[in-house]
């Protein structure tokens, strides 16, 4: 029988920081006792322990873990028990986290097995593997046989050469073996030993006759593996881990012993030593002693007696080279001559490292290291152990297992013992591999790797016909003919680790003859490279596939396959189908990068092409598709090895015109239409090697979104009533991204739509994503305060709109696949206007007199004015200011100004709803009539309705704006102040002031009855918006008690700065002073007679007269077409005056008609390097003109005093009870 040998795991293999579990031994024989320690267990815990036979490792392969396959072989002492740490059951007696227990190896069911043990706490499990072999021989004398043979079921050795011996082994007539050597003790000899040889016989060799003893060549002994040997196979065939590893040349040892004395029929095997020699007839010296010799002493022998060199003769076998051997012999196993009893199986590499070192250097020899030229001798010693005990056996020779023993004799009783070898046949080789052929083309390829647990299978060509045909693999009566051999392709274990000899396989042995090679069949499995024949099964009647090679035709010692041609023909390629599946999605918002959006996408066809775009075709021919299922998915099974593309099109490639392509799932009214994201139609080149498959070739689809609305126009633009919005059509309509980017259309235009008749408008064909929707094509709603408007028509009929509360664009419209949004409405008003008139009030009654034919009380163009009837005013200035939500005119900034016509229509257009002020801006010289009388009014209106025009106020009154001429004063020689507005002096005390505007003047006193100066108030002014009391007046600026004009202070700052030049300089004149001057008689009051001579009097008269126009507020600045104005004549006469103060007589009698230097160059100097002034007579001329007549050398610069004028007039105010009748 075969030993099953096994590679117990070390203890770091199995066992980690838990529970752990060990025997005390790896082996024990029946009926011994077991020790077990489970260590790692938890302090005071417990431990069930349990024992099980195994007939195998399980998939992992290896013994002592969880998937080994266990087997009842119903002995007794399989129960489990429980130990709990330092309880009763534990031997060492402490609770230390490990359990010592015991079990009894039971000799019912335990020889020649393997074992399991598990050991299992509350939170653990652990295991454990040890085996139960054959104890040595009981009783020898003196030594203990290695290697006990004398059983029927002992078990076979392999010993510590690696040599394998065995008792089981079929009977052999001499027909079959071929001896060797015979063996047979001379006398009363107790023992016997000798050499195979075909020389001289000097020790117990029997005589050669029949050649029983003689030389013997290599080529002769029969070579041996598992896959042809059932000692070799091991125990279990379809294991290979118990195999014998390799190939092993075969010697065979037949005893023949006396069988009738008790205990003659054992002979001890003592010595047995094989060489090889270059050398035939090699012998031993007459009378040598085998026995207890070594190895070196038989080289020696060898090589002495036979006059050899050492590389002529090496030593392939000791059964000593470790250990003192022998092997005990039982002759009643295998009673009869020509009947093998034992077999020797010698390591086929020891015959070749030996050979390797034989070198025949002889002239004329004829080695050349090939087994056919290489002589093996075969030394051997037989019966020196003499008398002793040997164990029990049953009458079938089997061990009684009882601990008996028996006397045995292991000497030499009779007869004589032979070595064999079977007889030698013609025989070859063949080797292969099984490859997975990844691209199933058919040829191997340099990155295709072997197959392994493939079984091979050998079958002869039985009528040699040279065709495979069923009577290859079945008999006449139907039942299946047995492979001559079968193989099995190398595991990388079995293969040693060698990768490269992963999935080879060989026949060893094969006799001559014509054969095919036929691969096992798998499921799922397909060849590409042999050929196949379908047979059916004569007593099942269903299909059988054999995959068979081309006929090989093996030849003495020819190695099919050993070289790349023939290996064509002994191997095998296969290939796996491969698969491709993916999953069909609708993509809610067509980004492939968020997937929480997307859901399976049934019905939809998918289609495949092969890498070149070849659409691979399926049953009758047509494209290949799947179509997918509800949960999305589809697959394309069966498929060869290769690259493939998959498309959800049928016309493969993806579009390149920039659009989306397209597909329709369903027919009909359930038809929709589905866009590929990112124009992704079809997948990369998938490429897929035998049995792989590719999963993730998803495709993401979207249906396209759509916006739509209603642009209404919103009667009282308040959403919240719905009752007068009507459509408004003709509207653009402007569509953005979220971010504000425009949606561009065709051509790269931002997408509009524009509404219908019924308000309409959609955005059809979007991709899925965030939007909004704009009635402006600026995005963004107006920040400035005011709605935002838009126009819709052109030209002539161009209207405006507004939003209704500022609302130009909607919220973000978030829409995914398929969804649709159709409330994005937008409510509008037309712009409203403001309509009025600005008309002369010739008679300030407040009211526009002209003969109204339609009674609309403006006058419009074809109405005409009565006789002393009022024109509209031309070129006024209206102002337009927006109410800031308080209803209060308080505003500062207007928002719009217009100039009415020649007919006085003015008008603000585009306006939105709410409520407005207009208000005039009045012109110097002119008071208002309406809508405030002698003030600075203005109307209050709103617009209230889409598209209202306005022409009265909130009162309901008219939009007119009356105006009226001040009369005077002009600019006047002194004679002028007797004017109609009568005489009056102001003190320029506010407090005294009795005008109601603040503005004019009354009288306070009567000082200066008879020859009062009019002094208009003079300086800065306060405004409506400003309390007077807190502005001091100009007198409190300059005055120290005494009232003055300063001439020639142009910034009315009272302060004398810059190039500024006053009359006086620096402190100016009193009013005293001024009304002296005006009367002519100088500052002083007394006329200089005769003595004037540079006109003095004349002059201050002039200067002070013009002044005083000036703060009138006649404007200085109005210039003549020879470019002097008022200012500059009113400067010369200053700088003339103070010339004269500084000059000689002569200077001053030459400056009326010369002029007179001034300090010109501002150095407070007046000398040769200054300017001369204008002549005094030209400085009278232009003063005296302009403050008689308003002109400057004959042009008029100064408003003329006539009604209806549109010079800029000269501003003027004056008291209320000034204008008497005007309401």
């Amino acid at each position: 029988m075969t030993d099953q040998i096994n590679v117990l795991l070390s203890d770091d293999e199995i066992i980690d920081d838990g529970l752990a579990v060990a025997t005390d031994l790896d082996d024990y024989a029946p009926g011994s006792t077991a020790e077990i320690l489970a260590s790692g267990v938890d302090i005071g815990g417990t431990v069930t322990f349990k024992i099980d036979h195994v007939s195998g490792p399980g998939e992992d392969g290896i013994y002592g873990t969880a998937d080994d396959t266990i087997v009842d072989l119903g002995g007794d002492g399989h129960e489990s028990w429980s130990v709990t740490d330092g309880g009763e059951g534990d031997l060492d007696g402490l609770e230390n986290g490990s359990i010592t227990t015991q079990w009894y190896v039971n000799p019912d069911d335990s020889l020649d097995e393997t074992f399991i043990l598990a050991a299992t706490s509350e939170t653990d499990v652990a295991y454990w593997s040890f085996t139960d072999s054959l104890p040595a021989p009981i009783g020898i004398s003196q030594v203990e046989s290695d290697l006990d043979l004398t059983a029927l079921d002992s078990p076979d050795y392999q010993d510590e050469s690696g040599a394998v011996w065995t008792n089981d082994i079929f009977g052999a007539g001499t027909g079959v073996i071929s001896p060797f050597v015979r063996i047979q003790a001379t006398g009363n000899d107790s023992s016997q030993d000798g050499i195979n040889t075909s020389g001289e016989i000097n020790n117990d060799e029997k005589a050669q006759a029949n050649g029983y003893t003689r030389d013997l060549l290599l080529s002769e002994v029969a070579l041996f593996n598992a896959s042809n040997n059932e000692v070799l196979d091991g125990i279990d065939p379809d294991d290979p881990t118990d195999d014998f590893a390799g190939n092993f040349y075969e010697f065979r040892l037949d005893i023949n012993e006396n069988s009738n004395a008790k205990g003659e029929q054992y002979i001890s095997l003592d010595e047995v030593m094989i060489f090889v020699s270059t050398e035939a007839n090699l012998t031993l010296s007459s009378g040598y002693i085998v026995d207890n010799k070594s190895s070196t002493d038989l080289t020696n022998e060898l090589l002495a007696t036979n006059s050899l060199d050492a590389s002529q003769l090496a030593l392939v076998y000791d059964l000593d080279a470790l250990n003192d051997n022998w092997v005990a012999l039982n002759y009643d196993l295998q009673a009869g001559s020509g009947v093998g009893d034992i077999a020797l199986y010698i390591k086929q590499s020891d015959f070749t490292d030996a050979i390797s070192l034989l070198n025949d250097t002889d002239a004329g020899s004829t080695f050349d290291g090939t087994a056919s030229t290489t002589y093996v001798y075969l030394i051997s010693s037989m019966g020196a152990e003499g008398v002793g005990e040997a164990p029990e056996l049953n009458a079938d020779d089997t061990y009684a297992n009882s601990g008996q023993t028996q006397a045995a004799d292991w000497g030499i009783s009779d007869g004589f013992e032979e070595w064999s070898v079977l007889k030698a046949q013609p025989f070859g080789a063949i080797q292969g591999y099984k490859y997975q052929d990844d691209n199933a083309d058919g040829i191997l390829n340099g990155d295709e790797s072997g197959i392994s647990g493939w079984h091979i299978y050998l079958y002869a060509d039985a009528n040699g016909d040279g065709q495979f045909t069923i009577n290859d693999v079945y008999n006449v009566d139907g039942t299946p003919i047995s492979p001559v051999r079968q193989s099995q392709t190398l595991t990388l274990e079995a293969a040693g680790g060698d990768a490269t000899l992963v999935g080879s396989y060989s026949f060893d042995g094969v006799a001559v003859g014509d054969y095919w090679l036929v691969e096992q069949n798998f499921e799922g499995w397909f060849n590409s490279d042999e050929n196949s024949k379908t047979f059916i099964d004569p007593l099942t009647n269903e299909e059988v596939l054999f995959v068979h090679s081309d006929l090989i035709s093996v030849t003495t010692g020819d190695i099919i396959g050993d070289t790349d041609a023939e290996r064509e023909t002994t191997s095998f390629l296969n290939y796996q189908k491969v698969a491709i599946s993916g999953i069909k999605y609708e993509d809610g918002d067509a980004d492939a990068a968020t997937t929480n959006d997307q859901t399976p996408l049934a019905g939809v066809t998918i289609y495949l092409f092969f890498a070149d775009g070849t659409p691979v075709l399926g049953t009758g021919g047509n494209q290949l598709t799947a179509v997918t299922g509800a949960d999305g998915k589809y697959s394309f099974t069966d498929l060869d090895p290769g690259d493939y593309i998959v498309s959800e099109t049928d016309t493969f490639g993806d579009s390149d015109d920039g659009t989306a392509s397209s597909v329709t799932v369903g027919t009909g009214e359930t038809a929709k239409t589905y866009y590929a994201v990112d124009d992704i139609t079809e997948t990369g080149t998938i490429s897929l090697a035998s049995g792989q498959s590719s999963d993730t070739n998803d495709f993401l689809n979207y249906q396209k979104v759509a916006i739509s609305g209603i642009k209404y126009e919103d009667g009282d633009a308040d959403a919240a009533t719905t009752n007068d919005q009507t459509p408004l059509a003709g509207v653009t309509i402007y569509l953005f991204f979220a971010d504000g980017t425009p949606v561009l259309g065709t051509g790269g235009n931002q997408l509009t739509a524009v509404t219908g008749a019924d308000g309409k408008y959609s955005f059809t064909d979007l991709d899925p994503g965030d939007y909004i929707v704009s009635e402006t094509d600026t995005f963004g709603d107006s920040d400035d305060g005011t709605a935002s408007s838009v126009t819709v028509g052109t030209g002539e009929t161009a209207k405006t709109y507004y939003a209704v509360d500022d609302i130009t664009e909607t919220g973000t419209i978030s829409l995914a696949s398929g969804q649709s949004s159709d409330t994005n409405d937008f409510l509008n008003y037309e712009a409203g206007t403001i309509q009025g008139y600005k008309f002369w009030d010739m008679d300030r009654s407040g009211t526009w007199d002209f003969e109204d034919t339609n009674n609309n009380g403006v006058r419009d163009d074809e109405e005409v004015a009565l006789a002393g009837g009022e024109a509209g005013a031309k070129g006024w200035t209206i102002e337009l200011y927006q109410d800031d939500g308080d209803e209060i005119f308080n505003e500062i900034t207007p928002i719009r100004t217009t100039v009415s016509d020649e007919t006085g229509f003015w008008s603000f257009d585009d306006l939105e709803m709410g409520i407005y002020f207009v208000k005039e801006v009045l012109q110097p010289g002119y008071v208002q009539t309406t809508p405030d009388a002698f003030g600075d009014g203005f109307f209050k209106v709103e617009i209230s309705a889409s598209g209202e025009v306005v022409l009265s106020d909130m009162a309901g009154d008219l939009l007119l704006f009356g105006n009226d001429m001040i009369d005077g004063p002009g600019v006047r020689t002194p004679g002028f102040w007797q004017s109609k507005l009568g005489q009056t002096f102001w003190n320029g005390d506010p407090a005294d002031d009795g005008d109601i505007q603040d503005r004019g003047i009354e009288k306070t006193g009567d000082e200066f009855a008879d020859d009062d100066v009019i002094v208009l108030r003079y300086g800065e002014q306060p405004d409506e918006n400003t309390n007077p009391d807190e502005i001091p007046p100009y007198w409190d600026l300059i005055g120290d008690g005494e009232l003055r004009l300063l001439i020639g202070d142009w910034d009315w700052s009272a302060v004398q700065e810059g190039d500024e030049e006053w009359y006086l300089d620096g402190a100016g004149i009193t009013l005293v002073e001024a009304l002296n001057a005006l009367q002519g008689n100088g500052l002083d009051g007394e006329k200089n007679r005769g003595k004037d001579w540079g006109k003095t009097e004349l002059i201050e008269r002039d200067l002070v007269a013009s002044w005083l126009n000036v703060m009138a507020g006649n404007d200085p600045n109005m210039t003549t077409p020879l470019g002097e104005d008022a200012m500059y004549w009113i400067d010369q006469a200053i700088y003339y005056l103070n010339g004269l103060n500084e000059a000689d007589r002569g200077d001053k009698k030459a400056a009326w008609g010369s002029g007179v230097r001034y300090d010109s160059d501002n150095d407070g100097d007046i000398d040769s390097d200054d300017a001369f002034t204008e002549s005094g007579s030209d400085i009278h001329t232009a003063l005296d003109g302009w403050n008689n007549s308003g002109d400057l050398y004959a042009f008029n610069v100064a408003f003329d005093g006539d009604n209806g004028g549109t010079v800029s007039a000269q501003s003027y105010y004056s008291a209320e009870d000034q204008y008497e009748g005007v309401a």
